[in-house]
């Protein structure tokens, strides 16, 4: 079961309000884990590619369940790599899959929760989900929730610059999910470079994103999630 993500806006700075929760962006791949029909990879443009990832068959997602998340594999150093992902992404041949599954194994980092036990909440607001997610995914070397503060976006802002990180995504505690809509403000971003604040391409960069996704009418509840590359 594939449904389309909800997309971020990009913001010039972070900003600190108590109304919003602010995670640090994953620099990976895009990707929601189904167990609606069985389990499932879909990335943000629909293609299925769980056989690429073997390690995904053992996250032990309860059956009726859809989640949203970054697909990551680590550096050396502990951080998100995006040519070591897009490396796994790309791997089609079985042995070879295989063998990359033990040297760059993923991780699925989830930070929204679309179905729960077969029934959708994607008109629930944020807070909910997050606490559905804590209920849903038991962490392992494979799964594991996203970390975010509440109010504080410019303090973890500066903590992912420090640590390597590619920067904050910003999101409204009551935020609905709103499906294929890039919400209230992702382009242009702030990057937070090694150097200091600068422009620089969207990859590798450290980038402020927003996800509003307010208090919308029921003919606009179809989600936008504000995480995400891939």
């Amino acid at each position: 079961m594939f449904i389309s993500p909800m997309l971020a806006q990009k913001l010039d700075k972070p900003y600190d309000d108590e109304r919003i929760i602010a995670e640090p962006k994953m620099d990976g791949i895009r990707l929601l884990l189904t167990t609606m029909d069985g389990v499932k990879a879909y990335t943000r443009h629909g293609n299925e590619v769980l056989d690429r990832f073997p390690e995904l068959r053992e996250s032990f997602i309860p059956h009726g369940t859809v989640l949203d998340g970054e697909l990551i594999v680590t550096d050396g150093e502990g951080l998100p790599d995006f040519e070591r992902v897009m490396k796994r992404l790309q791997t089609r041949n079985p042995q070879k899959i295989e063998r990359l599954a033990r040297e760059l194994p993923v991780q699925y980092v989830v930070f929204d929760i679309l179905y729960h036990r077969g029934k959708a909440v994607l008109d629930r607001p944020l807070m909910e989900r997050k606490a559905l997610l804590d209920e849903v995914v038991q962490e392992s070397d494979v799964l594991a929730r996203i970390r975010f503060v509440e109010g504080n976006a410019t303090g973890l802002f500066q903590a992912t610059g420090d640590g390597g990180l590619e920067g904050v995504v910003i999101k409204r505690k009551d935020s609905l999910y709103l499906p294929g809509r890039r919400v209230v403000a992702e382009g242009d971003s702030l990057a937070k470079g090694r150097s200091g604040d600068h422009r620089i391409p969207k990859k590798r960069a450290g980038m402020v994103d927003r996800q509003q996704g307010g208090r919308s009418s029921p003919t606009e509840r179809n989600h936008g999630a504000g995480n995400g590359t891939g």
